[in-house]
């Protein structure tokens, strides 16, 4: 009986997100669609992707010197691997620590998400009547790698299932800047905390509401941004594409789609 009004739930609101956001996009304009289009930071040469921290490193050259005397030296940037969970109508991110753990944050409404007030009957409600927003997160164990990811998401059982992960390098400083600041976000209001098993989330309330112009996938939208992301679209929905630019030849590719 829960799965079966959960899944109406489910349809209910992905029928009225998915409404909403193509009236928001012939309302703005709309470059970019309903979802979003992530292009991540240009790190220069960056190398490999791997687990944690400094998993990856980027080498600018940098001129300097006179009309007679002239040096090139080079520095690097430490680059990591973070991942954007597309969860059908939800998203959230993941983030790997300095100590070499990763941990998931996600934002919601505070009683759809931390009290579970999600039967499909409050779908058009919980969309359109702004409410408390929330601040979710869960720690597990490393390394970032897409691989351990999805294990530890099937392992701990997320709810909702992760449907697809999509891979964004970006430097580890601005990783531990959004961190530090995501931290400071949810330990503020740990007073109001509660431990959603069924989710596996811990939610605090947050003092951004939640409402039709300000949901999950904005939320990940502007982490993004603070990562040093362009992320183009209304952000409504969880429809994503990463593009990768290949710097070296200069040329793009795309997770989840093709570039119109």
């Amino acid at each position: 009986m829960m799965l079966v009004e959960w899944s109406w739930a489910l349809v209910v609101r992905r029928a009225w997100v998915s409404a909403a956001a193509g009236l928001a996009v012939l309302v703005v304009g709309g470059a970019g669609g309903c979802g979003m289009t992530i292009t991540p930071p240009d790190l220069g040469w960056c190398g490999g992707r791997g687990g944690g921290a400094g998993a990856g490193c980027g080498e600018a050259a940098l001129e300097s010197g006179s009309a007679d005397v002239s040096s090139t030296r080079t520095i690097s940037i430490q680059c990591v691997d973070v991942f954007v969970a597309d969860h059908g109508i939800h998203t959230s991110l993941i983030l790997p620590r300095s100590d070499g753990t990763i941990v998931q944050y996600a934002y919601s409404r505070f009683s759809w998400a931390a009290l579970d007030q999600d039967q499909w009957y409050r779908s058009l409600d919980a969309l359109i009547v702004p409410g408390d927003g929330a601040i979710g997160v869960r720690e597990f164990p490393g390394p970032a790698t897409r691989e351990n990811v999805l294990h530890q998401c099937e392992v701990a059982g997320i709810y909702p299932v992760v449907h697809e992960l999509y891979l964004v390098t970006v430097s580890e400083e601005r990783c531990r800047h959004l961190l530090a600041n995501l931290d400071l976000r949810w330990q503020s209001h740990q007073d109001t905390a509660i431990d959603n098993p069924r989710r596996g989330l811990k939610f605090t309330r947050d003092p951004a509401r939640y409402s039709l112009g300000h949901n999950c996938n904005h939320e990940v939208a502007g982490w993004l941004r603070e990562l040093g992301c362009k992320v183009d679209g209304a952000a409504m929905t969880a429809e994503i594409r990463v593009r990768e630019v290949k710097r070296r030849q200069g040329e793009a590719t795309f997770q989840g789609g093709t570039e119109h």
